[in-house]
């Protein structure tokens, strides 16, 4: 009996304790510190990317990015996270923050980073330059956020190159420069050459820069009124062109003597002049310089060659009368020297009077005082007045 009592007293016991065993609440665990995070990185393009955690329950989860440009979502039936970034228009880098929490033990939160990319840029504010005949430098100004190289078009290698210049290598905007060395247009026509700057990263991002040079021809002659007296000899004109020309004299008693070479664009043309020994004052000539593709640019030269001591005219004078003779000097000398060649015919004095001493003809002959200017006309003596009357009679 006593027994039977003591089974049943067991097994009260063990049915009792069972049923506050089975009614006691089960203790909750997060397992948010054993997910494994990973940062993620994004291009300037709006992108998006999944994290996941197989076999994860994420339904007591939330997601939230500190930042408007990324979003995020908890996929709960596939067990991952997915994070989308608008495009980047800025040219830096940006980073996010995006927190896990757990919305059952608050006190547990993890975060990882979202990094994009800056939006890359050449930013080239003036791609087209002219340039002067005469060539310089070009400097190009460039806002950029990464390295760039610069390439020289094959075809303009030869009268375009590049000073060195430092590359952009920031992930912000950064001011840097190009200078380019234009040689002078000695090509005698316009040009145009082409210079690329190009992303080190992407060689699709370029920038054509256009160099147009003009060739602006040059032909200067000083002077263009060239004087020489009457013994002639070689007068000169200075040439200041960047074209080639060239010389022609228009009259035969001009020729062309040599050219000298000053430098790339200065040249000195000589010409020679015959003695001039035609009974008149003057005589004028001309010579053209040109280059038949500038017709506009044409220089012509004016020679003119003047007796520096003449007379005018011949004399006539009758025996025994006594004539003054007009005499030119531009010699600037006042020595000057008269002579007859025949002085039975007629004398001269000093300051060129002649007389008439008996019929017949002579030469009357004018010299400088430094021998170099002379000239020479005809005296024609008629009998004296008296003469004449008498044989009238």
């Amino acid at each position: 009996m006593k027994a039977r009592k003591f089974i049943i007293l067991f097994l009260a016991s063990v049915l009792t304790g069972s049923f506050f065993s089975g009614c006691k609440e089960d203790v909750y665990e997060s397992r948010i510190k054993e997910l494994i995070l990973k940062d993620m990185s994004f291009p300037s393009s709006a992108s998006s990317g999944t994290q996941t955690f197989r076999l994860e329950d994420l339904s007591h989860y939330k997601i939230s990015p500190n930042t408007e440009w990324c979003t995020a979502i908890i996929r709960k039936d596939s067990s991952l996270i997915r994070v989308n970034v608008k495009e980047n228009t800025t040219y830096d880098q940006r980073v996010a923050v995006v927190t896990l929490s757990d919305e059952i033990d608050t006190t547990q939160t993890r975060t990882f980073n979202v990094t994009q990319a800056q939006l890359d840029a050449l930013l080239i504010s003036e791609d087209h330059y002219t340039v002067a005949t005469a060539g310089g430098q070009v400097t190009i100004p460039i806002q950029t956020n990464i390295s760039y190289s610069v390439e020289i078009d094959d075809n303009d290698a030869d009268w375009i190159t590049l000073s060195p210049s430092k590359e952009a290598k920031t992930r912000a905007l950064k001011d840097t420069t190009v200078v380019l060395n234009i040689a002078e247009n000695d090509s005698y026509e316009d040009r145009t050459g082409y210079v690329y700057v190009v992303s080190d990263k992407d060689p699709n991002v370029k920038v054509t820069i256009t160099i147009d040079q003009k060739f602006e021809a040059v032909l200067n002659v000083d002077p263009l009124v060239l004087s020489i007296d009457e013994l002639g000899g070689v007068v000169k004109v200075t040439v200041k062109t960047n074209i080639a020309y060239d010389v022609h004299p228009q009259d035969d008693w001009i020729s062309k003597s040599g050219t000298k070479q000053e430098n790339d664009t200065v040249f000195i043309e000589s010409f020679r002049v015959e003695s001039f020994t035609e009974k008149k004052k003057t005589r004028t000539g001309y010579v053209i310089i040109e280059n038949p593709a500038w017709d506009d640019l044409q220089k012509k030269i004016k020679v003119t060659q003047t007796r520096s001591l003449y007379i005018e005219n011949d004399v006539s004078v009758s025996a025994g009368s006594t004539v003054k003779v007009e005499l030119v000097n531009n010699t600037g000398d006042d020595d000057i020297t008269w002579e007859s060649s025949d002085v039975k015919v007629a004398t001269v004095t000093s300051d060129g009077n002649v007389q008439g001493v008996s019929e017949g003809k002579a030469i009357l002959k004018v010299t400088s005082s430094d021998g170099e200017h002379t000239y020479s006309v005809n005296i024609t003596v008629t009998k004296a007045a008296e003469e004449e009357s008498e044989k009238t009679e």
